[in-house]
Order: C-alpha cells, then structure tokens, then sequence
C-alpha cells in the first residue's frame, strides 16, 4: 500500500511542471520575439510571406509500435481417437512513424509576438513550463 501512496504523490508533484500547449503559447503573446528566443533558444526557421514575419520551432521524433506474431490454432478430431493440432502464424511487422511537431509565432514590425499556431503529429497538449514565460507564471502565482 505504502507504494502505491509514493508512486501517486509522485504523480501529483510532477503534474505541476506542465501546461497546456495553449497556456504555454498565449503566454507570449504581446512578448518581444528576443525573450522567446532567450527562452527557446534559435529557432529553425525564419520566414517572411505576404509582409508577415513568422519564427519557426520544431521538434521531430521517430516513434516505434512493435510488432507481433498472432498464432491461431485449431484441433481436429479424427474418428474420435486422433488428434491433429494445426497452427497457423501471421506476423504483423513493426511500423516506425516520424513525428514531427511545429510551433511558431507570428510578429509585427516591432518582433512582438501577436498570434501563434502548434501543427504536426508528435505535438502534445501538455508543454513543460520552461517553455513558459517566466513573467506568466510569476502573475499566475500572485495572490488574486
């Protein structure tokens, strides 16, 4: 019993290092890109398009579901005294996906962030708070 009270504290102490993606995006917002970037580090891509300025993040991972072998048997009943046991086996092989998250922030002429977007199949709800900025979560722990 005592182990399952360690693993669920230990559960619940780190639910505190996340926010959603959407927290932790809309905390830059109204931001100058330079604290993003002191944050971020460089981002991957700079892009301008229609006199828009857009900075690019992203993240690319592989992901491995293994594959398995599935036997189905059947027994068959000879006269009543033989047996004979046939197996057939498929294999289904390992599939390897590449998944890739993008984040990026769009400025005005000034580099102040005014809207972002998170695309891709390797993105997550949830984003660790280094990812915050520290000035949102210093006002989100003021008393109100």
């Amino acid at each position: 019993m005592k182990i399952f009270a360690l693993l669920f504290l230990f559960l619940l102490s780190s639910c505190g290092n996340y926010l959603t993606s959407d927290e932790v995006m809309q905390s830059w917002a109204g931001k100058n890109i330079d604290e993003v970037i002191k944050v971020w580090g460089i981002p991957d891509d700079e892009k301008h398009i229609a006199g828009k300025k857009y900075f690019y993040w992203e993240s690319r991972d592989t992901l491995t579901e293994a594959g398995s072998l599935d036997n189905y048997g059947s027994i068959y009943n000879y006269g009543g005294a033989n047996l004979n046991y046939n197996q057939t086996t498929f294999v289904n092989p390992s599939i390897t996906r590449e998944m890739i998250c993008k984040k990026y922030f769009e400025v005005d002429k000034n580099n102040i962030v005014i809207s972002w977007n998170v695309k891709g199949n390797g993105c997550s709800r949830y984003e660790h708070i280094n990812l915050v900025n520290p000035n949102y979560l210093n006002a989100k722990q003021q008393p109100k």
